[in-house]
């Protein structure tokens, strides 16, 4: 930051040394009166005592009218051009007795662009040279500061100063068009408030810019009348400094200052309305004062914010502060650039030779410091994030490693347990199984290979690994296969509604998920129905689907909560009697899904029913 600071202050110099060099200035002596009546003319102000001053006159804001006398030396030129800056004030009227019959010579911000003698940035009266040296007298009235620097040179050096600032002025107003076009293409992809809010602070600076170098006056003086031009000006320097105290507020809420420190940037906005109200009521000059004290005051503001008001040790993690060196010394050179802008503004200081263009180069520079702040800002936020997506793309291959080692562990671990099942279940053959004791192992070893199955089709489908095979299916002969290979398939009861001309039913599927579902379905209803009751397995049909219909009368484990039925794991507090996981309805459900099906559960009075609908086969 230290350097880029000097680097501007290096340019700075240059740049305003250049402003001015190789030019001879045919002013002798300056000296000004005011006319606090404003109502004295040319002839009357001739008898009174002028004031001499060097340099600019700088008077601040103020209601009296300043009268100008220049002494011109003597020149052998043909013509001299007499040039004044800057091109906000709003009225400047020539007096010049080597042409006497000329008193409407009148420039200035309130009147057509074309009453510039010459075509130039500034405000330029061509008079003639004369052998001897002579007055001429300028007579000022401004809503706007009375800030003015005149010279008076050759047509050479004046055409010379016109060309160096039309490059000066062009220059830095293609540059702020850059930080405009850069700030909307980070705002197009981030959409973050605070660039959003940079955009309106520079469209609003462009505007000032444009307006008070003049391009606003060449533009648009054939189409929009010089009076609205100036009051558009005027607005544009309330509005660009508004706006740039709602971008620093913005900015500054990441830096977690107190809140009545925020408080300060919301009453700086607050008195733009004020200004407008004044603006409205035609006090154009106390409102734009009430700007420039404002403009004055608020970087000195941010600056002491930023040395002591920032809790710096609540931010070491924060990725969207800027250190504390580069947060003071953007400051900083707002502080120096305002500075030097307001001072000769508000009469504070004498003016130099660099105050008409510190405007433009105030522009330049603080819209050169936002877009570095924002720069410096986003990079830090995406390095963050390039941090985050690297850990997080380590979590995830962290986590698939693991979740792949319990895979592999629940594939070991299922095989082992269902060998094993394997090997009870063939000692259990030469008990006696038709007795109590050998049905009830010989169903307990079913279902702890039920639950078994179960985990390891949850983990597939997890992990994404379950494969799709649509086919042809016969419904019918599915079930009655289903049916048959239960513990109970006399408690089955198969019916179908479907006249027989539409047999066998059909339907494109999968066919092994679909036994699952369907499995799941019946199994559920058998386990958790009343002893020895009949589960019902109905098949419906309309014009586009099949329905499957599994109810079963209530048992001991109740009515379940249509709320969670197909939530992963869930039991009702009295279904853990049976043996179970709490996944089939769960993956019967997710299964049914991954096939197009729609599966719904229907609450009967005493009656469980789970309805299973399947697009015909075309």
């Amino acid at each position: 930051m230290k350097k880029v600071f000097l680097l501007l202050m290096l340019w700075l110099q240059i740049a305003s040394s250049h402003s001015m060099a190789a030019t001879h200035d045919f002013v002798a002596e300056r000296a000004y009166y005011e006319d606090q009546s404003n109502k004295l003319g040319w002839s009357e102000v001739q008898e009174k005592s002028f004031t001499a001053f060097s340099g600019m006159l700088s008077k601040g804001y103020s209601n009296s009218t300043f009268w100008v006398r220049l002494k011109i030396s003597a020149a052998t030129e043909p013509s001299l051009v007499l040039k004044i800056q800057p091109t906000y004030l709003d009225e400047i009227q020539l007096f010049d007795p080597a042409q006497p019959a000329r008193f409407d010579r009148l420039l200035g911000d309130r009147f057509p662009y074309t009453n510039n003698e010459r075509n130039s940035l500034t405000y330029d009266f061509v008079i003639p040279a004369t052998s001897e040296p002579r007055y001429v007298w300028l007579r000022l009235k401004t809503t706007s500061t009375n800030l003015m620097q005149i010279s008076v040179v050759n047509e050479s050096d004046a055409l010379q100063m016109d060309r160096k600032l039309e490059i000066i002025s062009s220059a830095i107003f293609s540059a702020l068009l850059v930080f405009l076009f850069c700030a909307l293409i980070h705002w197009w992809v981030t959409r973050e408030r605070l660039v959003g809010v940079f955009i309106i602070r520079q469209v609003l600076g462009i505007a000032f810019f444009a307006g008070y170098v003049g391009y606003t006056r060449i533009a648009l003086s054939d189409h929009v009348s010089a009076y609205y031009l100036d009051l558009g000006l005027s607005f544009f320097v309330m509005a660009s400094t508004t706006s740039a105290i709602w971008f620093h507020g913005e900015f500054f809420k990441d830096y977690l200052i107190s809140r009545w420190l925020s408080s300060l940037f919301t009453l700086a906005i607050g008195i733009f309305f004020i200004e407008m109200v004044l603006f409205l009521a035609g006090k154009v000059s106390i409102a734009l004062s009430i700007n420039m004290l404002i403009v004055l005051t608020f970087p000195w503001v941010m600056l002491l914010i930023s040395l002591f008001a920032v809790p710096w040790h609540k931010l070491k993690d924060s990725v969207y502060v800027l250190p504390k060196s580069y947060l003071v010394g953007a400051h900083l050179i707002y502080v120096i650039m305002t500075s030097l802008t307001t001072l000769p503004s508000l009469a504070l200081a004498s003016g130099s030779v660099f105050s008409p263009h510190a405007v433009l180069f105030h522009a330049f520079v603080t819209a050169l410091v936002l877009i570095f702040m924002i720069y410096y800002r986003a990079k830090r936020i995406e390095e963050k994030q390039a941090v985050d997506i690297a850990l997080a793309q380590q979590n995830a291959f962290n986590e698939r490693t693991k979740r792949e080692e319990q895979a592999r562990f629940l594939e070991m671990l299922t095989h082992e347990i269902k060998t094993s099942l394997a090997v009870l279940k063939m000692a259990l053959g030469s008990l006696d199984l038709a007795s109590k004791e050998g049905r009830y192992a010989n169903r307990a070893i079913d279902s702890m290979n039920d639950v078994i199955e179960r985990c390891a089709q949850v983990q597939a489908l997890t992990d994404g690994q379950v494969a799709i095979e649509f086919d042809e299916v016969d419904l019918v002969g599915l079930l009655g296969s289903i049916a048959s290979g239960t513990h109970s398939p006399e408690r089955i009861s198969l019916v179908s509604e479907l006249p027989v001309s539409e047999l066998p039913v059909r339907v494109r599927s999968d066919e092994k998920l679909l036994r699952v579902i369907l499995s799941n379905l019946i199994d559920n209803a058998l386990k958790y129905s009343k002893p020895q009751s009949v589960v019902c397995v109905d098949i419906k049909a309309n014009s586009q689907e099949i329905i499957v219909a599994v109810s079963n009368q209530v048992g001991s484990a109740g009515m379940p909560d249509k709320n969670k039925v197909f939530t992963k794991y869930y039991r009702s507090e009295r279904a853990h009697e049976q043996i179970g996981s709490g996944l089939g309805l769960y993956l019967t459900a997710q299964f049914a899904n991954m096939l197009g099906m729609h599966l719904s559960y229907v609450s009967k009075p005493d009656v469980v029913e789970f309805d299973l609908c399947l697009k015909r086969s075309a």
